[in-house]
């Protein structure tokens, strides 16, 4: 997973934000194999490349999610969506993040996975 945004630099959440992950049943991640424990704050580096054609950042490293559940069901409907469940999620006050262009995806150095959402398997 990639985020693509024009921001040269991170922002810094001045409160706790919430935000929507898919993992598989056992809370681990599709594309890195993480496994996560609910309540737990998870701290990593964020790492980026630069497009050399506009400029723009792809972020690839770092805690990603969905800023809303409108959005992450959208992504469900897509070809390339990768099943999971829906975990509800805290990217907390301090941490830095960074949104895409079309606002739906964010990227952190930091999560809490709270808890799994009610909505059936995708």
């Amino acid at each position: 997973m990639c985020l693509y945004t024009r921001w040269k630099k991170p922002k810094k959440a001045k409160r706790n934000i919430i935000v929507y992950k898919i993992l598989d049943k056992t809370r681990v991640s599709p594309y890195r194999g993480f496994v996560y424990n609910l309540g737990v704050k998870y701290d990593t580096d964020m790492d980026f490349f630069i497009n050399p054609f506009d400029g723009g950042l792809y972020i690839d490293v770092g805690f990603h999610a969905f800023t809303s559940k409108r959005a992450l069901l959208k992504s469900a409907l897509k070809k390339d969506f990768i099943p999971g469940v829906a975990f509800k999620c805290i990217i907390p006050k301090g941490s830095s993040y960074y949104i895409s262009s079309c606002k739906k995806e964010i990227v952190s150095d930091s999560i809490i996975i709270k808890r799994r959402l009610l909505f059936n398997r995708f």
